[in-house]
């Protein structure tokens, strides 16, 4: 099991939840007929769905499985019909990923994103950035060069 998650994965994360917290604000205080005529916010929604969908596909293995509770392969999925099969989207199944779906998923990914900050800063308190020449210095012991500095 890897200790901590990829620079792509972290930003795939925080993807995630960014467009989570655009898309719920969009149907705020709205119905379902609302939603249905306003294109402006199904559209709206419909793009934040596929950043999500695009960003899940960037997981672990590893991620998936610690929360299989998730189906990742529709979420992932989904953004293929947003993408190819747009004709097929209907509003009602928006509406409901948003009324239903959303909040487990952001829940799962708020979890990941912490455990990479607590990880985070167990390695960083071995490691501290040098001010100088761009190495690290290993607590307790020698600095070691950074690799592309």
């Amino acid at each position: 099991m890897r200790f901590m998650l990829s620079r792509t994965e972290h930003l795939a994360l925080k993807s995630v939840v960014e467009n989570i917290v655009l898309a719920q604000p969009f149907i705020q205080g709205m119905t379902l007929t609302e939603f249905q005529v306003d294109r402006r916010t199904v559209y709206a929604v419909t793009r934040c769905l596929e950043i999500i969908s695009e960003a899940s596909r960037r997981f672990s293995p590893e991620l998936k499985n610690r929360h299989n509770e998730i189906d990742w392969i529709k979420i992932a999925a989904s953004g293929n019909i947003y993408r190819h099969g747009y004709q097929a989207v209907r509003d009602e199944i928006l509406w409901n990923t948003l009324e239903y779906a959303l909040e487990p998923l952001k829940a799962v990914v708020e979890e990941e994103l912490r455990r990479f900050e607590s990880g985070w800063a167990l390695f960083s308190a071995f490691l501290d950035l040098s001010a100088s020449g761009g190495e690290f210095a290993v607590r307790y012991g020698p600095p070691i060069p950074f690799i592309g500095a």
